[in-house]
Formats: C-alpha cells, structure tokens, sequence
C-alpha cells in the first residue's frame, strides 16, 4: 500500500528565499574566515549578522506558505 504523499507546496517566492539565505549563508562563513581570533574586526562583528540572518531566511523559506 502506498505512503500518502503530503500537500507540500513550494513555490516559486520559496525557492527564492531558500537561495537568499543559501548565498547569505555561505557569504556569512566567507566573511567568518577574514576575522582575527579575537573577532575585533569588522569581519568578526559582521559574519554572526550575516550567518544568523542566513538561517532566519531559510526558516521563513519553508514555512511561507504560496498564494492562491
């Protein structure tokens, strides 16, 4: 018997979001690799901004639910 499949609707504003916090997520570690141990420099203070709003962006990707 087969598995019911879920009403999953992902759409075309997701699929942008998801690349959104893709590329902020990897621009956040890119940033990360330029800060100094002690993270006094701007890359150091910018890359936690960057990385967390990556993750915030990619949850908003998957739970905006498209319009009709």
């Amino acid at each position: 018997m087969p598995l019911p499949s879920p009403n999953i609707r992902f759409g075309r504003a997701n699929w942008l979001l998801l690349a959104a916090g893709l590329l902020l997520l990897v621009a956040g570690f890119a940033v990360l690799a330029l800060a100094d141990e002690r993270a006094a420099n701007l890359a150091g203070r910018l890359s936690p901004i960057l990385i967390l709003s990556a993750y915030a962006t990619i949850f908003v990707a998957l739970i905006h639910r498209p319009g009709k």
